[in-house]
């Protein structure tokens, strides 16, 4: 196993009840290191995490790479160590910190909206 922060609770290493958020395959054949990069949106923003951290994003592609590379890629090393350093694209703060706001459902019917809380 490897050291989380303490801030952090990562959905994608998750064991327990099996509420793990598993790796995803895009559209365009790209391995996303969980359901919660799934949109164009959340995409980029880890893009552009990579890419200035100076990673080659083609290794996450299941073309070019088998699964086994594509989870030994310095990628994929970089998120598990991002949990410990917090080194991480935002979307893996937003939706991974212990304190982070639950991002369930649409504003407008969340319960909590209307009991005004």
């Amino acid at each position: 196993m490897y050291s989380i922060h303490p801030s952090m609770k990562p959905k994608c290493t998750n064991e327990i009840l099996g509420n793990r958020n598993h790796v995803q395959l895009g559209a365009t054949g790209d391995v996303r290191p969980c359901n919660y990069y799934g949109t164009r949106g959340t995409w980029r923003h880890f893009e552009k995490w990579a890419i200035n951290k100076g990673f080659d994003l083609t290794k996450l592609n299941i073309k070019n790479s088998t699964m086994k590379e594509i989870y030994e890629s310095d990628v994929f090393k970089a998120i598990l160590d991002g949990h410990r350093t917090l080194d991480l694209p935002e979307p893996c703060i937003w939706h991974c910190k212990k304190d982070a706001k639950p991002t369930v459902g649409y504003k407008e019917t969340n319960k909590e909206d209307l009991d005004g809380n």
